[in-house]
């Protein structure tokens, strides 16, 4: 769907879809085909969280790490399953 629609995609949104919660690390689920995708179309744009939290301050700096960390392609191997 991102190959197809890359022309059209101006900034994507990200939760854990495992409760729509702030994605906090590599090991809660298998975002490597995502982040592969948005590095197949070169995309320089912004991602926003759309998820909640009950930590905001704790959460909210871990989940900005874990995508800037992400999308420089440096996703720590997982064993987390994909739905």
């Amino acid at each position: 769907i991102i190959q197809k629609a890359r022309r059209a995609i101006r900034h994507f949104h990200i939760a854990n879809p495992q409760g729509r919660v702030y994605p906090l690390s590599a090991s809660e689920f298998d975002y490597g085909p995502f982040f592969a995708a948005v590095s197949a179309i070169k995309y320089r744009g912004g991602i926003s969280v759309e998820g909640s939290s009950k930590a905001f301050d704790s959460d909210g700096p871990k989940a900005v790490e874990f995508l800037r960390n992400a999308a420089a392609g440096k996703l720590a191997p997982t064993t987390a399953e994909s739905p």
